[in-house]
């Protein structure tokens, strides 16, 4: 569960660093399940429109999650290798395909300059005490 709510708490607006294939996957899944239960609930309280494909919860519960799903990837694409950037693809017909790709790379440790970046980061923390 802290790979569901870890991003949404404590990386809601956080678009630089990495995430691992771990945290990314799990947080994808977490994700696919409370899409079922909040649709489920909106079905149940009758909130569903078959038209829209969603219902009021639905909807609310998309908005909310909307950024810390996109940093979550983004970081994804970081650990990767790869700019965050890439994420415009999404709106490109059969674009997830190159990013479903990426998403399933493993991390790039050498030459990675996201990497290099937040190992950087951490070291001026350690040395101004925060």
């Amino acid at each position: 569960m802290n790979y569901f709510f870890d991003p949404i708490m404590k990386h809601y607006f956080d678009f630089k660093g990495l995430a691992t294939r771990k945290q990314y996957w799990l947080f994808a899944l977490f994700l696919m399940l409370f899409n079922i239960v909040v649709t489920a609930l909106d079905i149940a309280l009758g909130t569903f429109n078959e038209e829209a494909g969603m219902g009021v919860i639905s909807a609310v519960f998309g908005l909310l999650i909307l950024i810390p799903s996109l940093s979550i990837a983004v970081r994804r694409l970081h650990d990767a290798g790869f700019s965050g950037w890439w994420m415009l693809l999404m709106i490109v017909p059969f674009g997830f395909i190159v990013l479903l790709i990426f998403m399933l790379l493993p991390s790039k440790v050498e030459g990675n300059k996201y990497r290099q970046a937040v190992l950087e980061d951490r070291s001026d923390e350690e040395m101004t005490g925060i």
